[in-house]
């Protein structure tokens, strides 16, 4: 076997004589450095010969421990990255999405289209035989190879980046993002079940893991500062009712026995009452797990004004906000600052 067939059949012996090779090759180190970390570098695999003139990206989402809008909002970073390079757009989110339920939903096994249609015409089957496919990566994500993206709140907010975030995504969230017929139509009537009316001030408190507090992600607003907050806004504004999303039952209780009457809620939404995380939790309907939080971040877009800190949730409603074009009258986004020390996810408190 001469030495060129040796390296063919072995591929990481090649790479390792390649690095060697190319050691004090500048632009060789800077090129296999990039393709994790740059970017504007796009790989593309063939995976056959077919759709020889298209450009596909498998938007494969496998992340076992993210919320809804977390992963939500990475799927629009993606495709605002397929935006960018002209490529068709395929949405997947894996059997370990927290969503996943044990049966196929609105005729569909894939979680993301158990709420949204399809993205593009394509589905992920195809691409096992096309030609040009970019697979997903998270470092597609960044702004540059020098500005890695972590967390969102803590990027957008540290890259001065925030309001450019909201309105790239608004824009992005319009031109792809169609919910399901059968769920744009129980939102529409879940306004008029809780009585939406008037000027509605929405609040956002996210409790439970939030409290944990995972390395990088905001610092957790106590329930005293959100109800100065709002104290605040009702002196300063007029508002007819408050509408409040949140994932926890005694935030509830505590804001009814502070506003009364004035606060409207959804009541059959899954809430946690021991600090869990409603998405960890042991529910039997994953998909209903899905529609609570999509249903909360909707009302939320559809109020005057919005007071929450910085979830995903609340980047979401203000997203989505943008999106049909309006702006909130009156919005306050608390900022505490973000977590240096602590746990990175959910798994490292529960092994």
């Amino acid at each position: 076997m001469n030495r060129h067939d040796f390296l063919l059949r072995h591929s990481k012996i090649d790479y390792l004589q390649q690095c060697l090779r190319h050691f004090n090759d500048r632009e060789f180190v800077d090129t296999v450095n990039a393709i994790n970390r740059d970017p504007n570098l796009l790989y593309f695999v063939a995976n056959g010969n077919l759709y020889p003139n298209n450009l596909f990206y498998d938007i494969y989402l496998d992340y076992p421990s993210k919320g809804f809008f977390a992963l939500f909002i990475q799927t629009l970073d993606a495709l605002r990255y397929a935006d960018r390079f002209h490529l068709i757009p395929i949405v997947t989110w894996s059997n370990r999405c927290l969503y996943k339920s044990e049966q196929p939903v609105n005729g569909t096994d894939n979680p993301f289209c158990y709420y949204f249609e399809a993205v593009s015409d394509f589905d992920r089957l195809e691409l096992a035989e096309a030609m040009h496919v970019l697979n997903y990566r998270d470092s597609q994500r960044a702004f540059d190879k020098e500005h890695p993206f972590g967390v969102v709140s803590k990027t957008i907010i540290e890259n001065d980046y925030y309001e450019e975030y909201i309105s790239e995504n608004a824009i992005i969230y319009k031109k792809y993002i169609k919910m399901k017929k059968s769920l744009q139509q129980m939102l529409t009537s879940c306004l008029k079940e809780i009585g939406f009316q008037g000027r509605v001030l929405g609040v956002h408190v996210r409790a439970t893991d939030f409290n944990k507090g995972y390395v990088n992600h905001a610092l957790a607003v106590e329930r005293s500062e959100y109800l100065e907050h709002v104290m605040h806004a009702l002196t300063n504004q007029h508002f007819d009712h408050i509408f409040l999303a949140t994932d926890d039952v005694s935030v509830v209780e505590e804001f009814q026995l502070e506003f009364g009457s004035k606060v409207i809620f959804c009541k059959d939404v899954c809430r946690s009452s021991d600090g869990t995380a409603v998405h960890f939790g042991n529910s039997d309907n994953k998909y209903k797990l899905g529609l609570d939080v999509i249903r909360d971040m909707y009302i939320l877009s559809s109020c005057a004004g919005l007071i929450g800190g910085l979830s995903n949730v609340c980047i979401m409603a203000q997203i989505a906000k943008r999106s049909y074009g309006c702006e909130y009258e009156y919005l306050d986004i608390i900022n505490k600052g973000f977590n240096t020390v602590g746990k990175t996810t959910y798994q490292d408190h529960f092994k």
